[in-house]
């Protein structure tokens, strides 16, 4: 079979968002491998300060609600039309930017790319449940149509995005979240603050309450400290609320507010406390089809890491500890609170925080370059150096 070299990446990038941390994470990193732009469509620019990113602060292309529903025939042409003189700017003797989005909303502004200038970077489930049955978004089948590079953060949506697209299974690949540089803990050995067990995030229906009710129950002399903003918009489990108020209204557990500033002030009260623990209630699809951003801001923290069942975690068995049920995690955060002063958990953190720095979003741009740039020789994908490249 003759050597194919698969039309991809022309020197420079351009990622579509609405200005979450991961996206300026992955743009920052893209920028050393060439002139990269990064626009935040139609919401406030104030989220897109919030995280430390080595990328400029994205471009802010803001439209009245429904530009991207009921007003769309209005407002789509402006939309590609800015695109279109971005990508201007954006190209280089290489050729066209790639196109980055992860959202499937936004199919329409790309449908009429090449192909090989487009990549989906799927991050969720985003089906809905109508009387009981799973329904697949059009969109998203429209832009997994118009890309010629679907890449999922989480292994189980790869693993789903080839049996829904058979047809481009060999166009699929992995690329988890990546470590934030600013949260990898410069002191990992340093002691944590005593008994405690930190929680970040936004407090929602994805966190297990009435799990999380049991295990702080039962761990009386064990300090929970909640890190986040509540967010009761989220769907869960009936009732969820109520157990949240429960939760948080025990002695043993306070709740912080987010801190303000960047990736290193988010990290910070990980770094702190003595085990991270990431409580999601695995009976909803989205949990199970995530790939965690906690769990990468975890690694960086040294700190050892229990987590429910979920998919992407049990990636990494040598630092994340997976329980089924209350009982099991209760008695993995006591392990590793018992464990915490020893000399081997130090030395353990201080490897933990080594690994955590080959998973940088440095290294997840580096990844999706060689993607980007592959060839298939005698049926097989290869990198951009010549090497063998998996599909996870």
């Amino acid at each position: 079979m003759p050597d194919l070299a698969h039309p991809g990446a022309g020197g420079s990038f351009l990622v579509l968002g609405t200005g979450l941390p991961f996206e300026g994470h992955l743009a920052g990193a893209l920028a050393s491998h060439g002139p990269t732009g990064w626009v935040e469509l139609g919401v406030s620019r104030r989220r897109s300060g919030e995280t430390d990113v080595s990328a400029a602060p994205p471009l802010v292309w803001r439209y009245p609600p429904g530009f991207n529903g009921s007003l769309a025939a209005a407002f789509t042409p402006f939309v590609r039309a800015r695109l279109d003189r971005e990508r201007r700017r954006l190209r280089t003797a290489a050729g066209s930017p790639t196109l980055i989005t992860a959202y499937a909303r936004f199919a329409p502004y790309v449908t009429r790319l090449r192909r090989a200038e487009v990549v989906y970077y799927n991050q969720d489930d985003n089906a809905r449940w109508q009387d009981g049955h799973r329904v697949e978004l059009e969109c998203e089948a429209r832009l997994a149509a118009s890309a010629g590079t679907l890449v999922c953060a989480s292994r189980y949506q790869a693993d789903r995005f080839r049996e829904r697209f058979p047809d481009r299974a060999g166009d699929v690949f992995h690329l988890p979240h990546g470590v934030p540089e600013a949260a990898i803990n410069l002191d990992p050995a340093g002691p944590g603050a005593g008994r405690v067990v930190a929680i970040a995030g936004t407090l929602s229906g994805r966190y297990d309450w009435a799990l999380i009710d049991d295990v702080v129950s039962s761990l009386p002399d064990v300090r929970f400290v909640f890190v986040g903003d509540i967010s009761l918009d989220d769907s869960g489990r009936e009732g969820w609320q109520d157990r949240m108020r429960g939760v948080l209204a025990r002695r043993n557990v306070d709740r912080l507010p987010l801190p303000a500033g960047g990736d290193e002030a988010r990290a910070r009260p990980l770094w702190n406390g003595a085990a991270v623990w990431l409580p999601y209630d695995m009976t909803l699809p989205f949990n199970v089809a995530s790939c965690p951003l906690k769990l990468f801001t975890g690694l960086g923290s040294g700190r050892p890491i229990v987590s429910a069942a979920v998919p992407e975690c049990r990636l990494y068995p040598e630092w994340v500890q997976v329980y089924e049920d209350a009982g099991e995690a209760a008695a993995l955060l006591r392990r590793a609170l018992d464990a915490a002063a020893s000399p081997a958990a130090a030395a353990r953190a201080a490897a933990q925080v080594a690994f955590a720095r080959t998973e940088t979003w440095d290294t997840r741009a580096a990844r999706l370059v060689g993607i980007l740039r592959r060839t298939v020789v005698n049926g097989r994908v290869r990198d951009q150096a010549g090497a063998a490249l998996q599909p996870c």
